[in-house]
Parts: structure tokens; sequence; C-alpha cells
């Protein structure tokens, strides 16, 4: 793609594409691996979401991530909570991630879900301000009469 869109030498190219590799393995802080696609089948996608059968390191033993939800579903709800973690599930195991958690935390469901929607909040704001009709007749949020 890169070599079809500017005429540059293949030494050039590896050399940003390795660029590009080193600095997004530095951003990584987690020490879980950069997750590729696990089917060995269709190796035209790649997926940095895990899925139920995809495995991980736990207690020096691989795991699944189904595992890990019957099991222990409080560790890896950590590990995809914290800040500036890689790791990310697919939905529907995200899903059994939350059930799992809320019948023993209720309470990390919920304030997982206050952070989602206040995201969510920012994200629209965000997008008017942008578009400059943040707080106009067109807007989401109004400005409060005093």
């Amino acid at each position: 793609m890169f070599l079809n869109t500017f005429t540059a030498s293949r030494e050039t190219y590896y050399a940003i594409i390795h660029s590009f590799r080193k600095t997004s393995n530095n951003m990584r802080n987690h020490n879980l691996p950069w997750k590729k696609n696990s089917d060995s089948k269709d190796k035209s996608i790649l997926s940095d979401k895990y899925k139920l059968s995809d495995v991980i390191p736990f207690d020096k033993k691989k795991r699944t991530i189904e595992e890990l939800i019957n099991k222990s579903p409080l560790y890896l709800w950590r590990i995809i909570h914290t800040k500036n973690s890689n790791v990310s599930l697919v939905r529907n195991a995200y899903a059994l991630l939350k059930i799992e958690v809320g019948k023993k935390w209720p309470k990390l469901v919920e304030k997982a879900n206050k952070e989602h929607q206040l995201n969510k909040v920012k994200k629209i704001a965000y997008k008017e301000q942008r578009n400059g009709i943040f707080g106009g007749e067109n807007s989401r949020f109004k400005k409060i009469p005093q």
C-alpha cells in the first residue's frame, strides 16, 4: 500500500514499518503480549480484541478468556479497566464478564457504566465543539438561563 502511493525504496518502507512497530510496542504499558488474530484459517483479519477461545498468561499458566471469566473474573476485569491497558474483549466475551462481575461486585460494573456514559457525552461534546454548533440551536447541550 505504501509503496504503491509513494515512490520509495524497500529499505525506506521497512525502516518506517520497523520504527512504527518499535514505538507501538513502547506505548503499551501492560505486560501482556500484543494480540494477533488467533484463527489460523484467516490471516487477512488482524484484531486487537480477545475472543473467548484466546489464551493469555495467568499464574504462570496459559488460560483461555472463558476460563478466566469463570474462575477469576475480577482479575480479568482489573486488567481491562486499568489505565493504558491494551487488553480488550469482543462484545460477547465482555458481556459474559460483565454478568459474572456484576453478580459479586455490582459497584464495579456501575462505575464502569458511569465512566462509559461520561466518555460518550464528552465525545459528542467535542464533536459539536469542532463543528461549531456547541451551545447553539442544533446542539444537544443548551445554555442554562440564569
